[in-house]
């Protein structure tokens, strides 16, 4: 079918396809029906009619679907319910047109005319159910027409969706065409003002009640009987839920952008929205945008994060700490330097919370300032953006002076400092308001201070149930950075069980620098009743009932919950990072976790079982080598058939005495093609007996929890016991520290994997594929199971993950008894550097049709 737009087009086609009739007279008019025709398939997008079957082909246009013909001429369309859409073209020139039928469709306007045909005898013209206002349908009232039809139209105007705060003004509006109009507005079907001819509807301070569905019906003395109802106007007032109940900001967009973006790339981006900054941080890196009313904020988000310089979108969550304790006097502004002076001994604990009382007389020798901000000049000295944030920051209210006036932040402070050294002092970071309310991109933009300001601990004793904020999670992830920060959160306190679908954030994302803390009750012995808990989700308790601490006003309060548990354990771990200078966040996680007293229940209720023994975890940082390993290790333990010497119990050495060992490691060649730059080192290769080096092998580390599996490699040398160590003689570091499979391959061995998945640790993380403690995917491996030891199977020559003829014919065969080349003999399974009948007949042959099950291996 071909859309024949010009009329001209129209006549050919109509003159090829033999419009004639005998009757020049009659063939003349049946053309000029047949042009109008045409002209009205395109007015009305007939490319996308329901049914266009015949229109604009060489079928005769009687047969055109809908079209009547009677003696030559075209008396009645009928296209009722056919996805018409646009307008109806002028038709006057289709003098014996009797029945018009266009009922049902999307038509938005009608044609001008005087008269319909000759001598407007059209018996009916039905045009309802479209989308016609009163000034289209006077074109045609009046007009001679025996039947018009126009009565009900469908909804006219668009759906909107209006987003406002309490208090906040919004404006509907709902002008239809036509003169002489009368509007009613109606909400919830119920009509709230009178007929008038005001198109408007103004709500000046609107209120949680007032939010709904509003709309408006118009009427018009000039084309009786005809009622418009408009599209409905939805107003939210308020937080907007996500499917799982999070509130946010129904119109506010957080953007993040990739480092280095031009501004002129980020304001381009921003008018493509039509969108407007509300606030920035971090240099602009980080964005909030209020979005207009007529974009949908989830698809924008969508849409926005696929852009080329755009990093993360998200929602800005509502995030509270609860009620205000007091109301308290703010103090005043301080007057000149006062504080912790900086210096290199100092811990900084970024409290991120309602602001601290800096003039406490508990608290004002244990603030930290930033000295490249003093004296106040109005400049921004240390090149962060803000201007003189020499006492912290109030990204709540963008002020340099971050008061406490609601009392949460200064309690969490004084818990901190009580009784600890003068170089653990509190970062003043505020990021909620008077009545406890905050917002996800104000505590993020607090996240990013804390870290460009070198905080060791950040304490977020708050949180909000719902789907969780990317944007802060990656913020939190980029203080793990270098072993930066760790971040300690409290679990809530609504007696919730984080782990079930209700997840409370940022205590429940999965990131190795986030401990979540639950309250203990008074005798502290048990969980508090109100405490959320969670076997996976809440690491450990602390105390939190009937605390005493510090309140705005130089006082002190007694306050619960798990916002004063958490103080506790940042408080600990402040005090183990000035113990022991240097001690990575794994260190001291590592030190909390392993000196905790086990609680009643707790082994149900925490990943820990216990609660915060401070005086242990300080003991422990003392005396673990490993608290200043930045990264996860693991202690890989295996056994390859062939070397393995059950006499011994260890691997024969064969390579590494006749020198056949390569000194970088081998598999950057199919299938692996692993580009990895270890090298051995030259001493190890005289070490003998159970440390004595018999191979490399390559070990995979498999992450399946995005949308993409994520493998990572790393070559490593396994020890005649069977230890897998790095080319120094160290534990391995994995790639990532993410929980996932841990596979191992050899050069002619079938690969092995975890059976589950393996929660990595800065303390060596014992992977023990020898004796079954870490079963291997696909169930037993061994060959030789005496005295319980597992090997992995020999005799996969070529490589493919089966142990099959193709091994014994293409490789074996060829090899037997030539010279031994490390590279090339992959067929020698016994490791003695000869290819002879041992390695087909002891090897090969009992492990023929033998296959990994390995499902990312090969």
């Amino acid at each position: 079918m071909k859309n024949l737009t010009p009329l001209v087009a129209g006549l050919s086609l109509l003159l090829c396809l033999g419009f004639l009739s005998p009757n020049p007279l009659k063939s003349q008019d049946l053309m000029g029906d047949s042009l109008t025709l045409v002209d009205l398939y395109n007015s009305t997008n007939g490319p996308h009619w329901i049914d266009n079957a015949g229109w604009l082909t060489t079928a005769p246009v009687s047969s055109w679907f809908g079209v009547f013909v009677l003696d030559g001429r075209v008396f009645e369309v009928n296209l009722d319910g056919n996805n018409l859409q646009g307008v109806i073209p002028d038709i006057s020139n289709m003098d014996v047109l009797s029945i018009l039928k266009v009922r049902d469709n999307f038509i938005t306007d009608l044609p001008v005319m005087p008269s319909i045909g000759e001598t407007g005898s059209m018996e009916e013209f039905d045009c309802s159910f479209n989308l016609l206002e009163f000034d289209d349908i006077e074109t045609v009232f009046g007009n001679g027409i025996g039947n018009l039809l126009y009565d009900p139209q469908k909804e006219y105007g668009v759906e909107e969706f209006f987003f406002r705060e309490p208090g906040d003004e919004v404006t509907f509006s709902c002008p239809a065409g036509g003169t002489d109009n009368l509007y009613q507005w109606f909400y919830q079907g119920m009509a709230i003002t009178s007929p008038g001819p005001e198109s408007t509807l103004t709500l000046s301070s609107v209120t949680i009640e007032d939010a709904g569905a509003y709309f408006c019906q118009v009427t018009s003395t000039s084309i009786p009987f005809l009622v418009l109802n408009s599209k409905p106007k939805n107003l939210t007032v308020g937080a907007c839920e996500d499917s799982l109940g999070g509130s946010y900001k129904c119109q506010e967009m957080i953007i993040r952008f990739k480092p280095g973006t031009p501004q002129l790339v980020k304001d381009s981006l921003r008018m493509e929205y039509g969108a407007t900054v509300i606030d920035s941080c971090r240099c602009n890196f980080l964005e909030i945008w209020d979005i207009p009313d007529s974009l949908g904020l989830e698809e924008t988000v969508g849409l926005a994060s696929k852009k080329a310089d755009v990093e993360e979108t998200g929602f800005n969550y509502e995030i509270t700490i609860g009620p205000a304790f007091d109301q308290f006097d703010p103090p005043a502004v301080p007057p000149s330097f006062f504080g912790n002076p900086p210096g290199p001994d100092n811990v900084p604990v970024a409290i991120i919370d309602s602001g601290i009382d800096w003039s406490h007389s508990q608290l004002f020798d244990r603030m930290w300032t930033n000295a490249p901000e003093w004296p106040l000049n109005t400049f921004d000295d240390d090149g962060n953006c803000l201007n003189d944030d020499y006492q912290g920051y109030d990204f709540a209210n963008d002020s340099i002076h971050p008061i406490d006036i609601h009392g949460h932040g200064t309690h969490i402070a004084g818990i901190v400092v009580d009784g600890t050294p003068p170089e653990i002092e509190v970062m003043n970071l505020k990021a909620f308001n008077t009545n406890g309310s905050g917002s996800i991109f104000d505590a993020t933009c607090a996240v990013y201070y804390a870290i460009d300001k070198g905080a060791k601990v950040i304490n977020m004793s708050w949180g909000y149930y719902g789907v969780p904020s990317d944007i802060l999670e990656s913020a939190i992830e980029e203080a793990a950075n270098s072993c930066g920060a760790l971040v300690v959160t409290s679990a809530g306190n609504t007696s919730n069980d984080n782990d079930n679908t209700v997840h409370h954030y940022p205590s429940d994302y999965t990131l190795d620098n986030v401990i979540a803390v639950a309250a203990l009750d008074l005798p502290e012995v048990n969980l508090a009743s109100f405490t959320n808990f969670g076997m996976v989700s809440v690491d450990i308790a602390a105390p939190g009932t009937q605390i005493l601490s510090t309140v705005p006003g130089d006082a002190t309060a007694i306050r619960s919950g798990s916002s004063m548990a958490a103080g506790f354990v940042s408080k600990a771990a402040a005090q183990m990072y000035n113990t022991i200078p240097g001690v990575t966040y794994r260190g001291v996680k590592n030190c909390l976790f392993n000196s905790v007293n086990l609680i009643p229940g707790g082994a149900d209720s925490l990943s820990t079982g216990g609660q915060l023994v401070e005086t242990a975890a300080i003991s422990c940082v003392n005396n673990d080598p490993y608290v200043f390993e930045c990264d996860p290790l693991i202690d890989l333990k295996i056994m390859l058939e062939g070397p393995y010497d059950s006499g011994t119990g260890l691997m024969t050495d064969n390579y590494r005495t006749g020198g056949h060992i390569p000194t970088n490691q081998p598999y950057n060649i199919s299938p692996w093609n692993y580009a990895g730059p270890e090298f051995v080192e030259s001493s190890l290769l005289f070490a003998s007996g159970s440390f004595a080096i018999v191979d490399w092998v390559l070990v995979a580390h498999i992450d399946t929890s995005g949308v993409d599996t994520l493998i990572t490699y790393q070559a490593g040398l396994v020890r005649a016991d069977g230890t897998v160590i790095d080319g120094f003689g160290g534990f391995l570091r994995p790639p990532v520290n993410k929980p996932g499979f841990i596979a191992v391959f050899h050069r002619n061995h079938l690969a092995i994997m975890s059976t589950d998945e393996i929660v990595l640790d800065q303390q060596p993380t014992t992977i023990n594929f020898i004796d079954g403690t870490i079963p291997a995917i696909g169930g037993p491996f061994a060959m030789n199971s005496n005295a319980g030891v597992n090997l992995m199977i020999s005799g996969d020559a070529n490589r493919d993950g089966v142990v099959n003829t193709v091994d014994k014919n293409l490789e074996w065969a060829l090899q037997n008894g030539t010279a031994f080349d490390y590279f090339l003999s992959t067929a020698d399974f016994n490791f003695d550097a000869f290819i002879n009948a041992v390695d087909k007949n002891l090897y090969y042959s009992p492990n023929n049709s033998k296959q990994s099950q390995c499902p990312y291996c090969y």
